[in-house]
């Protein structure tokens, strides 16, 4: 019988040796996390199981197995098991890297829903903030780019942590971009640096910092509320002006990204399309542990609104996939960025293509600027009468 199925046959995954107690290079997600360890009384190996339900421990009873079992699941005969008899410091040391590995898993893993706070703060899953936030405060935008800070790195494609782990659950409007840029992560990081040294707790850090950097840049969010206002997301909300979203208002917006880590690509901000984030072993990633869970957390009536056509093609496989409903899609403005150059005039209307420069990348994008302008002025239209 296999060594997995002698008690109950619910263990199920990767084991440690019973010899070395040693932990196995690599392993996928078992379904109970479980360690052997070596009896020094007995000549065969004593299994020991630890079960984690609730984070809790419990032991199950202890089996032998015989020795064709033994030599089966691990390759050993009775001659080299005896000489590699565990002594109680060995034992100890096993038990402790077990422990620590247990530990391990418990923090790092990559859950499906939003967690939320003693004080409802709802947040992604995991939340790293506890894991780089002495880096952060100790350096703040100076920790831009370190290595130590490398959240997911799949070939030329690197996500650097952002403490943009706070989800706004009353949300009515959500905006969604491709990634948080250098300038967010500078303001971000500083942030976290004065906030901490004010003693403020986690909760009070993250939603601050989401609230002060997300799309903050010093052009990027006047572009975006000049172009929230022109499109009259301000009445739809019915608040005076769409710079409220960010002060007064702030209740009421959700600001988020495709890749809400800061994605780079050969030391770049990412700015490709949605199918090259699912390509990207990086990029997926964090779209589907950060991205797609946060999406569970909103109301069901919140509306979306996407910057560019990344994430619209992301909000719309969302649609498809059934994360989001159709009628909550409302569409997209332009990226709002300084260096999109002046596609945010095309897409108003307040400039005329044909006074584009010949090598202006904007005249490449005109045609879906403006498509993608007339489509939402006219669902907000309908929304809003």
């Amino acid at each position: 019988m296999p060594a997995s199925e002698r008690v109950g046959g619910e263990i199920t995954g990767f084991f440690c040796n019973p010899v070395s107690g040693g932990l196995p290079p690599t392993f996928a997600k078992p379904a109970s996390r479980c360690a052997w360890i070596n009896s020094p009384k007995r000549r065969s190996a004593r299994k020991r199981v630890i079960c984690l339900r609730s984070r809790s421990f419990s032991f199950t009873s202890n089996e032998s197995f015989d020795r064709p079992c033994y030599k089966r699941a691990f390759g050993q005969d009775r001659r080299s098991a005896r000489r590699s008899r565990a002594t109680p410091k060995s034992r100890a040391r096993s038990v402790a890297r077990m422990v620590f590995w247990v530990l391990g898993i418990l923090e790092s893993r990559s859950l499906t829903d939003t967690s939320s706070t003693s004080t409802g703060v709802s947040r992604l899953q995991p939340v790293l903030f506890p894991k780089y936030r002495k880096i952060v405060e100790l350096r703040g935008a100076l920790a831009s780019n370190d290595p130590a800070l490398v959240v997911d790195q799949s070939g030329r494609d690197t996500v650097f942590y952002m403490p943009f782990e706070y989800v706004n659950d009353r949300a009515r409007i959500v905006i969604v971009g491709i990634t948080p840029g250098p300038n967010q992560m500078a303001l971000a990081y500083d942030e976290v640096k004065t906030l901490s040294s004010r003693g403020m707790n986690e909760d009070q850090i993250l939603l601050q910092v989401k609230k002060l950097a997300a799309f903050g840049d010093a052009s990027m969010r006047p572009n975006l509320v000049k172009m929230l206002n022109a499109m009259r997301i301000n009445e739809l909300l019915g608040i005076g002006d769409a710079g409220e979203l960010w002060s007064t208002s702030y209740d009421a917006l959700h600001a988020t990204s495709v890749i809400p880590h800061s994605g780079f690509r050969n030391g770049k901000m990412f700015a490709g399309s949605f199918d090259q984030v699912l390509r990207s072993e990086a990029f997926s990633s964090g779209f589907h542990r950060d991205f797609l869970p946060s999406l569970r957390a909103l109301p069901h009536k919140a509306y979306f609104l996407a910057l560019g056509p990344a994430p619209l093609d992301a909000l719309q496989w969302c649609v498809s996939q059934g994360h989001i409903k159709e009628e909550q899609l409302l569409g997209a403005l332009a990226h709002p960025s300084r260096s999109s150059g002046s596609q945010v005039d095309i897409y108003l209307g307040l400039k005329d293509p044909q006074y584009l420069k010949a090598k202006d990348p904007v005249r490449h994008r005109v045609e879906w600027l403006q498509r993608a302008s007339q489509s939402l002025r006219q669902k907000l239209r309908k929304l809003i009468q």
